[in-house]
């Protein structure tokens, strides 16, 4: 569910960005209208003939616009005065038209002075002449008093998208008005520093990619905002520098804020599409700076405009495809990105011609786009990334405390579990044997002593082999145990010897000759370099459970060098037998400690020995496998030699 509390501060951006004056100022109702002269062929005196189009507050001229008329009539608002007829009842004060805010290459200001119009001319492209303003506005002084209806006209000549205010302000306010613009321009030109400054203090503390783009992205905003609002003036002939460097700047700023959300997108992996079409973007803006270079400036900025509304759209994929992304950052991303594309498309019906109004300017001076709510963005993401890796960071020690602890216990388990294993293999032995020798002992005294029937010696015989039985079944538990133990214990030597195959076959076959029939596949003169003793185990505790769980005593052995498919330097040992039906072991359990298949738990056995082995195996870096099909088991090892 999507989270305002995330994104509070986005909801900021739908504030607008420049106080409009109402339609009645003063004492007057003021018309606004415009009209567009395409074929630049309208004079003072014939502009009073065309028809104008009404707006109020703020309009766009949109890239590359004509020549554009602009007319304001002033009322007064009281219908019962005429000041016509009696001037002296005229309560309304002498305004000021205060026309902006920037990127106006020419204008001339028209307004009728005992009957004839007198013109004033300013813009950029002109020299520059003292005025009331000491802001960024130009500033005209209109004396409406004394007529039933005041017109005057602008005539705007500019390009580069600009948006522009006309409003009239008493001119006892002017003072007032012009203190709040230069508050406001302050205030947005000391939240970029500041923001600055704080990037700064953080890559001081932390480098990083993220921050190094931020700082960068700071420095542009900053120098875009100083030499777009006037705070650094420049002579008349280096205008064409400064737009050209306005130009450059707007463009590096919209390729590191795409950078920006890159970086911080790029921990949380999203899909391959977003980085491509954010490769796609870098291009874009590369095409845009190669226009710059070849003089086309007004160009650059029109497709760095259109790539900034790209670059919100590309944003929102990323931020869709972002699998791991936390909730927090994708409200708030996904706010702002939303939000920030209604306000593009807001501005571009201007761009495109549907309307002559936005809630958006585009410019340096709507404090939307200036810089600032991105820099809090990115000073809060920097922050709630160094909280989140201070976090992950202190998990992660307390983890591996957690897991040094678990260590020292089970090391601490694993030692007394050796003692007690020690213990017990040393302590039972010894009562075994004297089982052993006190049985033997009563077997020869019985057969000593005359008398017994032919019965009697069955049953005391018969007796006699099931103690042997279960003594012997102790034994090996008890051999085995240790063997296991042993195992987890050695140590692999570092430096292994060569052993021929077929004599270590021959001596482990040896005790299964006479009841067990092997087929043997040995590759002649095959040599293994491995621990002779991890080797010995495995091979053997293999072929014991071969021999232990054949159904007709027969049991296949193959060891030859693998192909070369499956490696080289690599053993390939194999050994096979068929088992009774039912009695296929359970492939996952099959190398537990003590796991036997039920149906054959009246056999000796202790579960311990394909464990064994496969601990054996895991010491010398050898591949224990296990197949079953048509009742035929099979174990295969492959073993670096």
């Amino acid at each position: 569910m999507f989270n305002l509390v995330n994104c509070w501060w986005w909801l900021l951006l739908l504030l607008p960005g420049w106080a409009q004056a109402g339609e009645r100022v003063a004492g007057y109702d003021v018309e606004t209208g415009i009209y567009q002269d395409l074929r630049q062929d309208l004079t003072i005196d014939t502009v009073s003939s065309v028809s104008f189009n009404p707006v109020s507050g703020r309009f766009g001229l949109g890239f590359d616009a004509p020549v554009t008329w602009v007319r304001l009539s002033l009322r007064p608002a009281d219908p019962a005065v005429d000041p016509a007829v009696d001037p002296a009842v005229d309560p309304s004060p002498p305004l000021m038209l205060r026309v902006g805010p920037y990127a106006l290459d020419k204008v001339d200001f028209y307004q009728q002075v005992q009957g004839r119009w007198v013109v004033e001319h300013v813009g950029d492209l002109r020299p520059k002449r003292k005025t009331v303003c000491v802001d960024d506005l130009y500033c005209f002084a209109v004396d409406p008093r004394g007529q039933s209806k005041a017109v005057v006209y602008l005539r705007i000549q500019t390009t580069g998208f600009p948006f522009i205010a006309a409003e009239f302000v008493p001119t006892q306010g002017l003072l007032a008005a012009v203190v709040k613009r230069t508050q406001y321009l302050t205030a947005a030109l000391v939240a970029g520093l500041v923001l600055l400054a704080i990037g700064v203090m953080l890559l001081a503390l932390e480098r990083t990619a993220l921050l190094q783009i931020y700082c960068v992205h700071q420095v542009v905003v900053t120098c875009l905002f100083l030499l777009g609002t006037g705070f650094i003036s420049v002579a008349e002939s280096k205008l064409p520098l400064l737009d050209w460097a306005i130009a450059l700047l707007f463009t590096v700023r919209n390729a590191s804020l795409s950078l920006i959300f890159w970086l911080v997108l790029a921990p949380y992996r999203p899909a391959l599409s977003y980085q491509r079409l954010l490769v796609g973007l870098m291009l874009a803006f590369g095409v845009s700076l190669l226009l710059l270079l070849a003089g086309q400036i007004h160009r650059s900025m029109q497709f760095s405009v259109v790539l900034q509304a790209l670059a919100a759209i590309v944003l929102m994929q990323g931020l869709l495809t972002a699998g791991r992304l936390p909730r927090s950052l994708r409200n708030t991303l996904l706010g702002g990105a939303g939000l920030y594309i209604a306000l593009m498309v807001a501005g571009y019906r201007v761009v495109l011609g549907f309307s002559t109004g936005s809630a958006v300017d585009f410019g340096l001076l709507d404090w939307r786009l200036n810089g600032t709510p991105i820099g809090v963005f990115v000073v809060w993401v920097l922050l709630t990334e160094h909280k989140r890796r201070n976090k992950f960071h202190a998990d992660k020690y307390l983890a591996i405390e957690k897991s040094q602890a678990r260590l020292r216990a089970d090391a601490e388990r694993h030692s007394e579990r050796g003692a007690m294993i020690d213990m017990l293999t040393h302590e039972l032995k010894t009562p075994l044997s004297t089982i052993r020798f006190a049985l033997a002992s009563v077997t020869r005294l019985f057969q000593k002593q005359g008398g017994a029937s032919d019965t009697d010696r069955q049953n005391f015989m018969l007796r006699v082999g099931h103690i042997e039985s279960s003594v012997s079944r102790m034994d090996a538990m008890i051999l085995q145990v240790a063997q296991a133990h042993k195992v987890e214990l050695m140590v692999v030597s570092a430096a292994p010897l060569a052993m021929a195959v077929q004599p270590l076959i021959e001596y482990l076959l040896r005790p299964y000759a006479s009841t067990h029939h092997f087929e043997l596949d040995l590759e002649p003169g095959l040599m293994l370099r491995s621990d002779r003793l991890m080797l010995t185990t495995l091979v053997e505790n293999l072929i014991s459970n071969a021999c232990k769980y054949s159904l007709d005593q027969r049991v296949s052995l193959s060891v030859r060098s693998a192909p070369p498919a499956q490696g080289a330097g690599v053993a390939r040992i194999v050994v096979a037998n068929r088992v009774a039906a039912d009695t296929e072991p359970d492939a996952e359990r099959l190398f537990e400690r003590y796991y036997r298949h039920p149906a054959v738990s009246d056999r000796p056995g202790t579960g311990m020995g394909l464990h064994i082995a496969q601990s054996a195996a895991t010491k010398i870096g050898a591949t224990l496998r296990y197949s079953a099909a048509d009742r035929v088991v099979t174990f295969e090892a492959m073993i670096p030699c």
